[in-house]
Order: structure tokens, then C-alpha cells, then sequence
């Protein structure tokens, strides 16, 4: 870069620095606008009327239980801004540097901005720190009017937190539409640490700044509510948005919805939390289907996460605790699944027969017997094999899990040596099951069988 380059650079940065800086004193002063090197400084400012007392009670209640733990937690919760002002001080660099470019060289702005990354986003920023927040935080055994002040002390470092990461990220948010609703998550993170998923309310909302209850930033803090594994909170924000008073069944059906989102972003984790949370509203309603919807979903959800076993366990909570339940036979039968899927083999052994006697389970009977038969041959159980089958075939001679079982019959007979008897189950199966999934390998096999002319062997 030759020195006029240089110097026109730094002209607009100047310029730009100007334009910012007058953008955010609307209202705030221009020096409060600081980077993370000021924030202790900031803080101690903040907390400059209770620090002397508070400082006595931890220098003389050192060793009392639950102190070293609070002490712990003041300090995650500096972490935490810091992390987070680093983040937006990153943001606002890009940014500023983004339209100096575009002042200067448009279309070298477009480049180097397509090589502008953003590490950490504000979902994995949280939940690296929620776990840690969520920890109960025990009460020190000190007395009441001390523990009354450290509490006091407590909420005014986070709200000191939370008013210095407003500050830092406020010109981002000004200058660049594309970087604020990534700045806006941010602001958010310090209010959703602090304060549980079960507990948030609308009063948590009220104290937020005015512009972070517009509906632009309230959408945004919902998403994110979603994504975090905040069901709840996303629910509050998404009243207070709507200004609504939904039933436990609209707030249910509101879950479900966001839950489908979930799955189409591969967010299982958030997906069951949305579920699990249909669940104790359904149970609240008492609404038996939507009980069932979130528990099916639950199911499946585990599922598609590897987790079969959790999801036959969950499927058994259903039956066990709604035996009344319209799906009773659909779970039972997708119970089985999930302990196939899992190779609880033994349990199903045990199960099946039981759902083959219980009448709810009759219009799933054929799904069951099914489940049963393949493990009795997976296990060599032969005998029950073979009398499942013929049970199955006498039954349900139309199903089309029919061509399963006499496909099985026609692998044993040609490795018995008995080419005519698999030919004839092979033609049957082509005959009466067109559309059966193992189609294709019976006409493979009937092929090879007409090549070699064993197809006609007696």
C-alpha cells in the first residue's frame, strides 16, 4: 500500500470512527463505549458503594461454608462478560474494517469479507457456561444481613455485566444490519445465565432495556431461547411479543412447532427439550393426545440421536403411565422397535407375547408378530420362529411383510439344496408382492438360478 493509499485509509477510519462515536453518545457518552481492557474498571465503579462492606464479609467469612463457591460464581460471571465483549469487540473490528473497505475499494470489501469468521456464536457461547450457571448455588452460613448483602452485590455485578456488554456492542449494532441480530444474541447470554428456563418471566423482560423489547430483538432473543434448550423462556418472550395469554394446550402446540424447527436444523438436543416440556404442559391440561404426540416425538427424537434404548424406555413411561391412551398400540409396537434397534433381545422376548394377547394392540398385530420373528431368528429360536410364522402367514396372508418371511424360507431351502422350493417361493413372492423391498434381490437370485438351470431342478 503506497503512503497516499495509506493515508486516504486512514482519513475514512477517522471519519467513520467520528460517525460511530456520534451514533452511540445519542443517549449514552461516547468514552462509556469501551473495550474489554476497561471492563474491571467499569465494574469496580459500579460496585464502588458496597465494595468496602463486601470486602469485610469475605476477608472475615473466608472459611464459612458455600463462601469459596460464591466467590467462584462472581468470578464465572466477569468471565462470561469478558468472553462476551471480546466477541463484540471482534464483531465491531470486522465491521469497522468492512466499510472502510467498502469506502475505498468496494469490491476488496466483498473478498475480505467473505473471509471473515466468527469463532464462537452466541448459542455455543452459552451453553459452554450454562451448566455451570445452573448449578445450584448454596446459601453461605453466614448471617442473614450478610448474605443479604453479598446477594445485593451479586445481582449488581451481573447487571453491571450485563449494562457494559449492552455498551460495547451498540455501535455493531447500529452500523450493521447484517451483525445485529448476532449482537442482540449477545446482549441476551448475561440474563439467560443468570436466570433458569423454568424461572423466566415476564418481569425478567421488563427490566431488559427499552429496544430490547421491540419485537425485531424479542424474535431473536425467542430463537435463540429455542436453540439454547430454553423452552420456556422462549414461550415468555414469545407472549410478551404477541401480548397473548396462551393455554397450556396453545403453549403445547407452540413447543411442537418450534420442536419441528429443531429436527429440520438437526438440533435434536433443542428438539427434546421442546418435547419434554409438551409433555408437563399436556400432563398440566390434561390433554391425553398431546401427552402422546410429545412422547411418540420423544421417541423418535432419541432415536435419530443413536439413542434407542432411551427411546423404548421412554416409549414404556407412556404405556406404564397412560394406559388409557388412544396410541397404546402404535407405542407398544414402536417399544419394539426401539429394543430391536438397542439388541435388547431378551426384552422383547418378554414383551411381544404380551402385546400379541392385548386387545389395544390388534390393529398393530402384524407390525408385533413381525418384530417378534425377526428376533427369534436373530436369537435361534427356531421352533418359535417358524410357529410365529406360520401363525403370521395364516393371519395376514396379504401383509406385505409376508414376502419377508417367504423370502427367509427360500434363502434356507437354497442352502438346503432344494433349488425348486426356493423357485417357488421366489415366484410367489414376485407374483403377489410387487412392491415388496426385497423385490429386487429376489429377481437377482432368480436370474442366476435361470442361468445356471438349477431353477428347474427337482
Amino acid at each position: 500500500m503506497n503512503n497516499y493509499s495509506f493515508a486516504r485509509r486512514m482519513s475514512v477510519l477517522g471519519i467513520v470512527t467520528v460517525m460511530i462515536s456520534s451514533i452511540v453518545s445519542a443517549g449514552e457518552p461516547a468514552s462509556r463505549v469501551v473495550n474489554v481492557q476497561d471492563f474491571p474498571a467499569f465494574r469496580q465503579e459500579a460496585l464502588s458503594s458496597m465494595q468496602s462492606e463486601f470486602q469485610r464479609v469475605c476477608d472475615s467469612r473466608r472459611d464459612a461454608a458455600g463462601m469459596a463457591e460464591f466467590v467462584d460464581r462472581l468470578a464465572l460471571v466477569d468471565e462470561v462478560a469478558e468472553r462476551i465483549v471480546r466477541r463484540l469487540q471482534s464483531t465491531r473490528s470486522e465491521v469497522l474494517g468492512a466499510i472502510v473497505n467498502d469506502i475505498i475499494d468496494a469490491s476488496k470489501a466483498s473478498s475480505d469479507r467473505k473471509g471473515d469468521a466468527i469463532i464462537v456464536s452466541p448459542m455455543d457461547l452459552y451453553l459452554e457456561y450454562a451448566a455451570r450457571f445452573q448449578a445450584p448455588l448454596s446459601k453461605p452460613d453466614i448471617p442473614a444481613s450478610e448474605a443479604e448483602l453479598l446477594r445485593r452485590y451479586y445481582d449488581a455485578a451481573v447487571t453491571a455485566a450485563e449494562t457494559y456488554v449492552i455498551r460495547c456492542g451498540r455501535t455493531v449494532a447500529a452500523v450493521d444490519k447484517t451483525a445485529a441480530t448476532d449482537v442482540v444474541e449477545l446482549y441476551i447470554l448475561m440474563p439467560f445465565l443468570h436466570v433458569p428456563d423454568e424461572r423466566w418471566s415476564a418481569q425478567d423482560i421488563d427490566r431488559l432495556s427499552e429496544w430490547m423489547k421491540k419485537p425485531s430483538a424479542l424474535v431473536a432473543f425467542e430463537v435463540l431461547a429455542i436453540r439454547t434448550e430454553r423452552p420456556f423462556t422462549a414461550v415468555q418472550l414469545a407472549r410478551y411479543r404477541t401480548k397473548t395469554d396462551w393455554s397450556d394446550i396453545q403453549t403445547a402446540r407452540y413447543l411442537a412447532t418450534k420442536a419441528a424447527d429443531m429436527v429440520k436444523e438437526q438440533n435434536y438436543r433443542a428438539a427434546v427439550c421442546c418435547r419434554k416440556a409438551q409433555v408437563q404442559l399436556g400432563e398440566k391440561a390434561a390433554a391425553p393426545a398431546i401427552v402422546s404426540e410429545a412422547y411418540l416425538a420423544l421417541g423418535e427424537l432419541y432415536s435419530r440421536m443413536d439413542h434407542p434404548e432411551l427411546a423404548a424406555g421412554t416409549l414404556e413411561a407412556l404405556l406404564k403411565e397412560h394406559p388409557d391412551t388412544a396410541d397404546w398400540g402404535q407405542t407398544a409396537t414402536l417399544k419394539l422397535k426401539y429394543l430391536y434397534e438397542a439388541k435388547q433381545f431378551d426384552q422383547i422376548q418378554q414383551d411381544a407375547p404380551v402385546y400379541q394377547a392385548d386387545q389395544r394392540c390388534k390393529p398393530w398385530l402384524p407390525q408385533i408378530m413381525y418384530v417378534a420373528w425377526v428376533t427369534y431368528r436373530h436369537e435361534n429360536k427356531t421352533e418359535s420362529a417358524q410357529n410365529t410364522q406360520r401363525a403370521f402367514l395364516e393371519s395376514f396372508p396379504d401383509n406385505p411383510l409376508c414376502a419377508d418371511m417367504y423370502f427367509a424360507s427360500a434363502m434356507e431351502s437354497l442352502a438346503g439344496g432344494d433349488y425348486a422350493e426356493a423357485s417357488r417361493l421366489l415366484d410367489l413372492i414376485e407374483y403377489r408382492f410387487p412392491t415388496a423391498r426385497v423385490l429386487k434381490q429376489v429377481q437377482n437370485i432368480k436370474s442366476r438360478l435361470s442361468q445356471t438351470g438349477q431353477d428347474k431342478k427337482e
